[in-house]
């Protein structure tokens, strides 16, 4: 996909989240096995990357940790481990008399943990640092809400 012009955002959205099915393809089998060394995590977020820089339609030189902030798309090691997490919760046995959650509000609980660690790694990350200091709390951005502009409005 060009850069200009193209597809819309809900488009490219659609193509990223195939890219990461595909990646993430029976992740709560082998990612507890894996051994997440940084090489493991380059050859996993090389296709995520592509994507994403596709999603926010930009240039190869943006880096992978501005890139998924940006596109709101957590790096894949992290929805794994997330992943692994909800099979085991949704997995543990429920107490007799007691309502076993649903997946849904397990899901949830897990994507705020997700953020968290999120949270933490773009904390730290030497990365981005235009983009460090734009937007500080990835939490905030990730939750934000953007104003709809009436169709009347829109100009063509």
């Amino acid at each position: 996909m060009s850069n200009i012009s193209g597809p819309t955002l809900m488009k490219r959205r659609l193509l990223a989240s195939v890219v990461e099915i595909q990646l993430l393809y029976a992740a709560p089998i082998w990612s507890p096995t894996m051994n997440f060394t940084a090489r493991t995590r380059v050859n996993l977020r090389r296709p995520q990357r592509a994507a994403a820089l596709r999603t926010i339609r930009a240039y190869r030189t943006v880096s992978d940790d501005a890139a998924f902030l940006l596109a709101g798309m957590p790096p894949v090691d992290l929805i794994a481990a997330e992943r692994v997490r909800v099979k085991a919760k949704a997995e543990l046995p429920s107490l007799p008399g007691e309502k076993p959650p649903t997946e849904n509000s397990i899901k949830r609980i897990e994507r705020k943990t997700t953020i968290t660690e999120w949270k933490s790694r773009w904390f730290y990350s030497r990365k981005a640092p235009w983009t460090h200091r734009l937007i500080p709390d990835l939490a905030r951005w990730i939750n934000r809400t953007v104003p709809k502009v009436p169709w009347s409005y829109q100009i063509y």
